[in-house]
């Protein structure tokens, strides 16, 4: 088929037309593979921080010192330097003849709950000792109470099996006391005073019966 020179120019004037505009669409969907393409890898990019961040999500940092909590140890007590703990504690007490290790548990009352609250209540107290070194003489008027109302009481002190106090105590023996008075309900103290002078151990507790 022969084209007439009008029909041959509107054939290239097309061409012409439609040829920058496919290469432009080739241009737009190369842009927008190429951005599709950098999308994909940001997102893999914020998956892996996040995940990587999440692993480190309440974990202490590793350039924090690693803190641990001091053992308890027994306190250390003499006429010069006096120790003050709670009931259940244990104090090594030194003396010039030797050296024990004292714990102070209690107060036990009889019973609680009751109504109207009274002011006075009957108190137990064990007292575990074992001598070290040495000697101990063990006396009952060393030991004292001191209640709530700032009342000394000296109790009544024997062995856990009833049998009476022994007055010495020496090396690798052992000896459990029990030491019993009506004290005011409150706070108090337990004392041992070995060597006859102000107390060298102190227990608090508290008397509770409500």
């Amino acid at each position: 088929m022969t084209l007439t020179a009008s029909e041959q120019h509107h054939v290239v004037g097309e061409s012409r037309v439609r040829g920058p505009g496919s290469r432009r669409g080739r241009g737009i969907a190369a842009l927008a593979l190429a951005l599709a393409a950098i999308l994909v890898a940001l997102g893999l990019v914020s998956a892996a921080t996040s995940t990587a961040a999440h692993s480190r999500a309440g974990q202490i940092p590793s350039w924090l010192p690693n803190a641990k909590p001091a053992p308890v140890g027994v306190a250390e007590a003499s006429f010069r330097h006096p120790q003050l703990a709670i009931q259940g504690d244990t104090i090594a007490i030194t003396t010039p003849s030797g050296r024990v290790l004292a714990t102070v548990v209690g107060p036990a009352v009889p019973k609680e709950g009751g109504y109207p609250v009274p002011s006075t209540t009957p108190c137990t107290f064990t007292v575990a000792l074992h001598a070290v070194s040495g000697s101990f003489a063990i006396l009952p008027i060393n030991f004292t109470i001191l209640d709530e109302q700032n009342t000394l009481h000296f109790p009544n002190v024997t062995t856990d099996s009833g049998a009476a106090v022994p007055k010495t105590l020496h090396a690798g023996q052992s000896v459990t006391l029990v030491l019993n008075a009506v004290l005011a309900v409150g706070n108090g103290d337990v004392r041992w005073s070995p060597l006859h002078s102000s107390p060298v151990a102190t227990w608090d507790f508290a008397v509770e019966i409500d």
